[in-house]
């Protein structure tokens, strides 16, 4: 009897150890929330303070369930050269019913490369310490006395309260490519978990329990995408002690309200996985909060009733973005306004005489050489020559004067990682807008620059959050959003010296370009 009572609990706790070893080899479907269990070199991804929360329900064989909660935060570390370092913490618990618990901790690290302004490779290695425990609320046959239970007796079975640490190492390597809006729009990954393969094993002579190592790929691609609505393909394979699975799916993300800088949308997740199990969650994110719930449906038989799915939660919160300490304001020249400490200022320049006559004209078209007129119009384009009527027209657009071109040849100037409008900023945006309400046939294109500190594609980000939040205000006073248009060059398009503070002060700006309907 004793015996077998050891066999039927040895075979539960085999059946146990495989379950958690499936859950610490990343068996959550919502993969882009526990990058911990996806692949290490993911954790780059995160541009700012973040925590998330995670947890499965797994129902088993036996009808318990294997329940896993994870805890992680993510830090992430700029320097001047654009490189990211990430730092990432893990805190996880499984709890199979009363039979078996695992907890344990890991730590990672990520450091990212740009390779331009819209593409990074990732590097990452994470390792950990877990520890198995088995539970000891069974009866064994040495409770048992004449066929009666006698609780106080000393339990006989040798794995009962047994306690079993192992450590875990992996690493992965990630790459991303980013669109025009800075948007990811594909990424491939490449990861090994369990590299030195650790002895999960309770009893003596167990060698043969290690928990394997695995590969893991995974590659997307974003096939569409508009304002609104935006469809990515994804597929990923995972290897491990010579089992292969597949999981082939897709996201459906769709745009509630808001734009890049400050969205609300849903995401919708459709899997099928080779194990005969499809896969639907569904999650709404916003710019600091995400939301999401999976439900895994066995779609073949062999399945026990107990298995009918497997639910799943998560949530991310991400504090508002520091990349770093920020430099110490100093002050600026005479023409501008003094940044003051702790205020995200922003500081209108007024540029020199050749300045104004190079803002004045459109960059980006070849420039035609006109005869001299009185009062030349920016960036107006060549015409044939008009007819009556047309003339007649023309007559009534007024160019515009030498002092709106000044006005609209300075810079909007903001504080490193801000993208905020102040008081004196606003008030100079409000000449702007009384300018284009007297001159509506005049159009305007606001362009986000930064200084080179931080990550480069961080930055175009940045320069676009900059143009977009003055064509915000200017909308909301009355400009027509179909008049403007935003553009970023992020730390592409320097005006000064990013060698010191002051240089980097004045690259940290928005450009006005007025163009001519």
């Amino acid at each position: 009897m004793k015996k077998f009572i050891q066999y039927i609990t040895l075979v539960a706790l085999t059946v146990c150890l495989s379950n958690v070893s499936v859950a610490q080899e990343a068996n959550f479907s919502m993969y882009r929330y526990t990058p911990f269990y996806a692949n290490p070199g993911q954790i780059s991804t995160t541009d700012q303070l973040n925590f998330m929360l995670n947890s499965r329900i797994q129902p088993l064989n036996t009808g318990e369930n294997l329940t896993t909660t994870i805890v992680s935060g993510y830090l992430p570390i700029h320097f001047s050269n654009a490189h990211k370092l990430v730092v990432g913490v893990n805190v996880s618990s499984e709890q199979t019913a009363s039979l078996l618990n695992s907890n344990g901790g890991m730590l990672a690290l990520s450091y990212s490369v740009p390779l331009n302004d819209k593409s990074e490779l990732s590097l990452g290695a994470q390792g950990g310490l877990f520890q198995n425990k088995i539970g000891g609320d069974f009866v064994t046959d040495g409770q048992i006395e004449g066929g009666v239970l006698n609780p106080g007796a000393g339990q006989l079975d040798p794995v009962l309260n047994q306690q079993h640490a192992y450590p875990t190492l992996s690493s992965g390597i990630y790459y991303r490519l980013k669109d025009a809006n800075y948007q990811d729009k594909a990424f491939i990954g490449v990861s090994l978990f369990n590299m030195i393969e650790p002895n999960i094993s309770f009893v003596e002579n167990g060698d043969a329990d290690k928990l394997p190592m695995s590969i893991k790929t995974i590659a997307g691609y974003k096939v569409y995408d508009n304002a609104t609505l935006s469809v990515s393909p994804t597929i990923r394979w995972i290897n491990q002690a010579q089992n292969n699975a597949f999981d082939l799916g897709t996201d459906v993300g769709y745009r509630l309200s808001g734009d890049e800088k400050d969205f609300k949308k849903l995401i919708l997740s459709l899997w099928y996985n080779s194990n005969s199990i499809g896969v639907m969650s569904l999650a709404y994110e916003q710019k600091r909060v995400a939301v999401g719930v999976s439900y895994d449906i066995p779609m073949g038989e062999g399945f026990n009733l107990a298995q009918n799915g497997i639910f799943e939660f998560a949530i991310s919160y991400k504090l508002k973005n520091r990349r770093r300490a920020e430099e110490t304001p100093r002050e600026l020249p005479q023409e501008g306004v003094e940044l003051q400490k702790d205020e995200a200022v922003i500081e209108i320049e007024k540029p020199k005489k050749e300045e104004i006559e190079e803002a004045a004209v459109n960059e980006e078209e070849p420039q035609v050489e006109e005869p001299v007129k009185e009062e030349p119009v920016i960036n107006e384009p060549l015409k044939n020559e008009p007819k009556l009527e047309e003339k007649a027209a023309e007559v009534t657009v007024q160019p515009l004067t030498e002092k709106e071109k000044e006005t609209l040849a300075k810079t909007v100037r903001f504080k490193l990682n801000s993208d905020d409008l102040n008081d004196d900023s606003k008030a100079f945006i409000n000449q702007v807008i009384d300018i284009l309400s007297k001159k509506e046939n005049y159009n305007i294109t606001l362009i986000g620059h930064t200084c080179n500190l931080g990550e480069s594609s961080f930055n175009g980000e940045l320069g676009m959050d900059r143009a977009e939040i003055v064509r915000d205000y200017m909308v909301a006073n009355g400009i027509n959003k179909a008049r403007i248009s935003t553009n970023s060059k992020g730390e592409t398009d320097p005006i000064a010296t990013n060698e010191n503070q002051l240089g980097r002060e004045k690259n940290r700006r928005v450009e006005f370009k007025v163009t001519y309907q």
